[in-house]
Protein backbone atom coordinates (compact mmCIF):
# COMPACT_ATOMS: atom_id res chain seq x y z
CA UNK A 1 0.00 0.00 0.00
CA UNK A 2 2.70 2.43 0.94
CA UNK A 3 3.76 2.12 -2.67
CA UNK A 4 0.72 3.45 -4.14
CA UNK A 5 0.20 6.45 -2.12
CA UNK A 6 3.46 7.79 -3.15
CA UNK A 7 3.14 8.09 -6.51
CA UNK A 8 -0.77 9.85 -5.96
CA UNK A 9 1.44 12.21 -3.59
CA UNK A 10 3.86 12.46 -6.46
CA UNK A 11 0.99 13.59 -8.60
CA UNK A 12 -0.14 16.56 -6.23
CA UNK A 13 3.21 18.08 -6.47
CA UNK A 14 3.51 17.72 -10.47
CA UNK A 15 0.10 19.61 -10.23
CA UNK A 16 1.02 21.88 -8.01
CA UNK A 17 3.99 22.52 -9.74
CA UNK A 18 2.61 22.35 -13.51
CA UNK A 19 -0.02 25.54 -11.46
CA UNK A 20 2.86 27.43 -10.02
CA UNK A 21 4.47 27.35 -13.53
CA UNK A 22 0.84 27.79 -15.50
CA UNK A 23 0.85 30.95 -13.19
CA UNK A 24 3.68 31.97 -13.44
CA UNK A 25 3.30 32.52 -17.03
CA UNK A 26 0.24 33.68 -16.86
CA UNK A 27 1.80 36.55 -14.96
CA UNK A 28 4.41 36.96 -17.65
CA UNK A 29 2.03 37.08 -19.79
CA UNK A 30 -0.16 39.87 -18.61
CA UNK A 31 3.25 41.78 -18.22
CA UNK A 32 3.70 41.22 -22.09
CA UNK A 33 0.58 42.28 -22.51
CA UNK A 34 0.69 45.49 -20.95
CA UNK A 35 3.98 46.14 -22.39
CA UNK A 36 2.23 45.74 -25.88
CA UNK A 37 -0.65 48.07 -25.26
CA UNK A 38 1.86 50.98 -23.67
CA UNK A 39 3.83 50.60 -26.93
CA UNK A 40 0.91 50.53 -29.16
CA UNK A 41 -0.79 53.75 -27.11
CA UNK A 42 3.00 55.55 -27.62
CA UNK A 43 2.80 54.45 -31.69
CA UNK A 44 -0.60 56.01 -31.87
CA UNK A 45 0.82 59.37 -30.12
CA UNK A 46 3.91 59.46 -32.01
CA UNK A 47 2.02 58.85 -35.70
CA UNK A 48 -0.11 62.21 -33.94
CA UNK A 49 3.06 64.15 -33.55
CA UNK A 50 4.23 63.05 -36.69
CA UNK A 51 1.26 64.18 -38.49
CA UNK A 52 0.90 67.50 -36.99
CA UNK A 53 4.90 67.87 -37.66
CA UNK A 54 3.94 66.63 -41.13
CA UNK A 55 0.71 69.55 -41.62
CA UNK A 56 3.43 72.40 -40.19
CA UNK A 57 6.14 71.59 -42.63
CA UNK A 58 4.06 71.76 -45.21
CA UNK A 59 2.93 74.92 -44.24
CA UNK A 60 5.92 76.24 -44.09
CA UNK A 61 7.01 74.93 -47.08
CA UNK A 62 3.90 77.21 -48.72
CA UNK A 63 5.59 80.25 -46.75
CA UNK A 64 8.33 80.12 -47.88
CA UNK A 65 7.40 79.72 -51.69
CA UNK A 66 5.36 83.09 -51.08
CA UNK A 67 8.57 84.58 -49.06
CA UNK A 68 10.17 83.57 -52.41
CA UNK A 69 7.82 85.05 -54.86
CA UNK A 70 7.49 87.84 -52.75
CA UNK A 71 11.68 88.66 -52.62
CA UNK A 72 11.83 88.42 -56.03
CA UNK A 73 8.72 91.34 -57.04
CA UNK A 74 10.81 93.44 -54.31
CA UNK A 75 14.05 93.30 -56.26
CA UNK A 76 12.60 94.03 -59.27
CA UNK A 77 10.25 96.85 -58.11
CA UNK A 78 14.41 98.54 -56.29
CA UNK A 79 15.53 97.65 -59.85
CA UNK A 80 12.69 99.26 -61.93
CA UNK A 81 12.77 102.67 -59.28
CA UNK A 82 16.79 102.71 -60.13
CA UNK A 83 16.30 102.69 -63.46
CA UNK A 84 13.93 104.93 -63.52
CA UNK A 85 15.93 107.48 -61.45
CA UNK A 86 19.00 106.92 -63.62
CA UNK A 87 16.89 107.78 -66.44
CA UNK A 88 15.45 110.99 -64.96
CA UNK A 89 18.85 112.02 -63.98
CA UNK A 90 20.12 111.68 -67.48
CA UNK A 91 17.40 113.70 -68.53
CA UNK A 92 17.58 116.40 -66.15
CA UNK A 93 21.64 116.77 -67.16
CA UNK A 94 20.91 116.97 -70.71
CA UNK A 95 18.61 120.15 -69.71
Amino acid sequence: MESFSLPVMHIGRVTTLDSSRVQKTQRELEEVEEIVRSDIDRIFEREGRLKNLTVRADEMEARAERFSRKAIQVRRNIWWRSVRLTITIVCACML
